[in-house]
């Protein structure tokens, strides 16, 4: 005792309790928890993104597959009808993919393991016309037995164009002489250009076009009609003939597995000379090549 209380601080240190230690498992244990679930959580996003990224790039595949038969198949067609001078013709190949069928065959053979994809054809004569037209271009059309033809053209408001109408016309029954007459028509509502168009109706109420003109001819000496727009381009149609005038052709191609299928559309007009000299030669002035 008295060897205690002459060192009162070995006493203190002999004589004091430990401190209290305090278990803290717990809470490491729900840390490492809340870290395993947010790990969960992001590779579970990233495992759906993936999963997302690639059934989408399959599909993208797929699609650009199914077009490009498709393609292939419509420009076969066309070329088939150019081949035979725009008598339409036999599409049995390209249709029955039991034949050799060379547009499909050549796209399965790149498609994926039990894809199927199966190709078709269709070209459908049709005697109106109907299409955009640049300023410049011209369009050639046969009038077959037709006496006249309903033209319509000027779809928007700032679609201003003049149309040149030629018309190739024998000089008899017996002649093998072409003479060409020539109608210029100004559009509908438009301020004189002083060019002496004649200037053309009004459409019909709700009719899409802005102006309309019937133009005539013989039925029996008529070899051609050729119509060319100035000023500015324009959307032409023009009906009333009954001969066939253009060719729409339409190439299918169908993803059995993938459900996928696309169709391609072409328009194949009259085959005819170039027309450089058409206006030159109704309005007697020189050539000028219209800015791009």
């Amino acid at each position: 005792m008295l060897f205690t209380s002459s060192y009162p601080a070995l006493h203190k240190l002999l004589c004091s309790r430990p401190p209290k230690k305090y278990d803290q498992s717990g809470q490491m244990a729900v840390i490492v928890l809340l870290i395993m679930v947010i790990i969960l959580v992001v590779a579970t996003q990233l495992a759906q993104q993936t999963v997302k990224d690639v059934e989408i790039s399959t599909e993208n595949t797929e699609t650009t597959r199914v077009f490009n038969a498709a393609e292939s198949t419509a420009e076969e067609a066309l070329a088939r009808l150019d081949a035979n001078n725009g008598v339409i013709p036999d599409l049995d190949e390209i249709n029955n993919p039991e034949n050799s069928n060379y547009f499909a065959d050549r796209f399965n053979a790149a498609a994926e393991a039990g894809s199927q994809i199966n190709t078709s054809a269709q070209i459908i004569p049709q005697n109106d016309f109907d299409s955009f037209v640049p300023i410049g271009k011209s369009v050639t059309l046969d009038p077959g037995t037709s006496s006249e033809a309903t033209i319509r053209w000027g779809q928007a408001g700032a679609d201003t164009a003049g149309l040149l109408v030629a018309i190739f016309e024998r000089e008899s029954a017996v002649s093998n002489k072409i003479n060409v007459r020539y109608v210029a028509l100004a559009p509908y509502n438009i301020a004189s250009r002083g060019d002496n168009f004649v200037v053309a109706t009004s459409t019909p109420p709700g009719n899409l076009y802005r102006s309309q003109s019937v133009i005539t001819f013989s039925n029996t000496l008529t070899e051609a009609i050729r119509i060319m727009p100035v000023y500015s381009n324009t959307h032409l149609f023009v009906s009333g003939l009954n001969a066939v005038q253009s060719h729409t052709i339409q190439g299918t191609a169908t993803d059995t597995v993938a459900n996928q299928s696309r169709t391609i559309e072409l328009v194949r007009g009259l085959k005819a000379a170039p027309s450089a000299m058409g206006y030159a030669v109704y309005s007697g002035s020189t050539l000028t090549k219209p800015s791009p």
